[in-house]
């Protein structure tokens, strides 16, 4: 969805006087997502996606924050997207595609969760409700 540039320079305005996030999304008409990512860029004091809003990517950092985030493995994605200045969505892909490329010895022990398929169960499974029957009560 585009965000008409007036309501991308009100949200700043709106940030940088510190009006509550999920005030200034209910006031704008848009999602408390896009004001945390405009928050993380104010904060880093990047004022490009007021006017320019293709730019939301900047290669040279999100590669920075991928490598810190592997040097200093048990931090939270987040954390370093917010010292970055990167949405914490975009650090995530990139984390996993990254991830995806390394050998199975290299990976970080957590990450194998990541995408774990389902696996199914070798009896029914049965809700709480179903245990308390006795059968033939119904």
């Amino acid at each position: 969805m585009h965000i008409p540039q007036h309501i991308r320079q009100q949200a700043c305005e709106g940030l940088l006087h510190f009006v509550p996030k999920k005030t200034l999304a209910r006031q704008l008409g848009v999602s408390q997502g896009s004001i945390r990512d405009w928050e993380i860029y104010v904060r880093c004091g990047f004022f490009d996606w007021i006017d320019k809003p293709w730019i939301t990517r900047r290669k040279e950092l999100l590669s920075s924050a991928v490598d810190y985030w592997f040097e200093n493995y048990p931090i939270g994605y987040t954390d370093v997207a917010k010292r970055f200045g990167i949405r914490p969505g975009t650090l995530y892909g990139s984390i996993k595609r990254t991830v995806a490329k390394l050998p199975e010895q290299l990976r970080p022990k957590r990450i194998h969760f990541w995408d774990v398929q389902r696996k199914t169960l070798g009896y029914p499974c049965r809700s709480p409700v179903d245990y308390s029957r006795k059968e033939g009560s119904f």
